[in-house]
């Protein structure tokens, strides 16, 4: 991991019910990354201890891709305008101050998988002819933007079922724009891209036009889904353990998720994902 041409530097968000991606994640990023720094809270988000053994083991298997960065929970810490969002952002700013030699930031979830070929014809080829305040219409590249959000294919269930409805994901900022309270705020990476002061790019794709990131964030079993519906950040925004038990009460997926309401099309996997673990 040591590829310095382009200026960035990764935060991966990680706890252990993500294992199945943190590999696949680390090996895309350390392509077109010159450091990657993973966090992860010794808690889950609803206060039950991490798994101290995968936290090892995901550690050992993965020390020559990225630095591993662990901090501390407690209930009493005050959480501030963050509110439910607190240990997630917390994760993020601590990583950004461990990424202070690097021009911009890239902010990904585990279970956000970037094709890096994709990526850096990107990072290369990307330039965009723009009306800039005080200077007039300017061809801008990546370096000259300072918040961008990235298009991302949104998987249920199975790497080969990809929703026919795109979100956004992934953010690349610059890391001179960063202040600890656009990063630690109430609505996490959706509000950093707002706070961010400077010339944004939303929605951005690869140059053919398709997205560059692929988020398999409900690519579970049915015991993975239930762990993470239990103790992840929106744990209390719905009743997700009957939603879940319903899913599975079925062998085959309807082609509909219980999340969005969205409808998926077959395809060809990117990667393979082992959920064996």
């Amino acid at each position: 991991m040591s590829n310095s041409r382009y200026g960035i530097g990764a935060v991966v968000n990680y706890c252990t019910n993500e294992y199945p991606f943190l590999s696949p994640c680390l090996s895309e990023l350390e392509k077109f990354c010159a450091r990657i720094v993973v966090v992860i809270c010794d808690h889950f988000f609803d206060g039950t201890p991490e798994n101290p053994v995968l936290i090892r083991r995901s550690i050992e298997e993965n020390r020559h891709r990225a630095q591993f960065l662990t901090y501390p929970y407690s209930r009493d810490e005050d959480r501030g305008k963050a509110g439910k969002f607190y240990w997630e952002v917390k994760g993020r700013w601590l990583g950004c101050l461990e990424l202070q030699d690097c021009e911009h930031i890239y902010f990904i979830d585990v279970d956000e998988i970037v094709e890096s070929s994709k990526f850096i014809a990107w990072l290369e080829g990307f330039a965009v002819k723009m009306e800039v305040a005080g200077s007039g219409p300017r061809i801008l590249t990546y370096r000259d933007i300072d918040a961008l959000q990235f298009r991302a294919y949104w998987y249920f269930r199975d790497v080969i079922y990809r929703s026919t409805v795109l979100e956004n994901s992934s953010m690349l900022i610059r890391r001179t724009r960063l202040t600890q309270n656009a990063v630690m705020s109430r609505q996490a990476r959706h509000s950093l891209f707002k706070l961010t002061r400077g010339i944004h790019g939303d929605a951005i794709t690869a140059l053919d036009n398709t997205p560059m990131v692929h988020h398999y964030s409900w690519v579970r079993t049915k015991e993975q889904m239930l762990r993470k519906v239990l103790s992840w950040t929106h744990s209390s925004d719905r009743d997700w353990v009957p939603l879940v038990e319903k899913e599975f009460s079925s062998q085959t997926f309807s082609g509909v998720d219980f999340v969005h309401g969205y409808s998926f099309e077959i395809v060809n996997p990117y990667v393979k994902i082992d959920l064996g673990l």
